[in-house]
């Protein structure tokens, strides 16, 4: 069991690294689906370092110099956290049931991220006045961003856990489809 979590968690940090770094919209991302998978599936005590690796991983290739290393990037990698935790309090639950959750649970995650990083947005860049209209105007302006997140997170969520959902069928079923395979065989000799 520990070298399945292991092999997942070295999966999981590759894919959210490969696919943050490759061209997509903005914010069209891996990492909160990353988070609420590794969250669902991964030990709790080290599970969330691997997309958390494979994000931090890919904004040093992509660049912080963009952002600069400040308190909004660390707010939202916080942000991507809570949503991975929002998931983590189903954890032992059944594959199945947490498939039915992963839409509303990706859709909250998506709304906390959107909050806590339009408010980082409008608190310490020089973008939005700081009044309650600056921060409207904030959370208005990042309406198209916010659609992109929703999607990406919606996206990959459904893309983590079927491919997972996916191998672990074929895992389960693996004997019986060896045993077929070799019955056909026998039947052919």
């Amino acid at each position: 069991m520990i070298a399945m979590n292991i092999l997942v968690a070295v999966i999981l940090a590759l894919a959210t690294y490969i696919l943050r770094v490759a061209d997509h919209p903005w914010n069209v991302a891996p990492t909160a689906a990353a988070m609420l998978f590794a969250g669902a599936v991964l030990p709790r005590r080290w599970g969330w370092i691997a997309p958390l690796a494979g994000s931090f991983a890919a904004d040093a290739v992509i660049g912080f110099d963009r952002w600069q290393m400040t308190t909004s990037i660390a707010l939202v990698y916080a942000a991507v956290w809570g949503a991975g935790a929002l998931l983590a309090r189903f954890e032992g639950r059944s594959l199945g049931s947490l498939a039915r959750r992963n839409g509303v649970i990706a859709l909250a995650g998506s709304v906390l991220f959107y909050l806590v990083t339009n408010w980082a947005v409008w608190m310490w860049s020089p973008l939005y006045a700081p009044t309650w209209a600056g921060l409207a105007e904030s959370y208005a302006m990042a309406i198209p961003f916010f659609r992109n997140t929703l999607l990406g997170d919606l996206l990959f969520t459904g893309v983590f856990f079927g491919c997972y959902a996916a191998a672990s069928w074929a895992v389960q079923h693996r004997e019986g489809l060896l045993d077929r395979r070799v019955l056909v065989r026998h039947d052919d000799a």
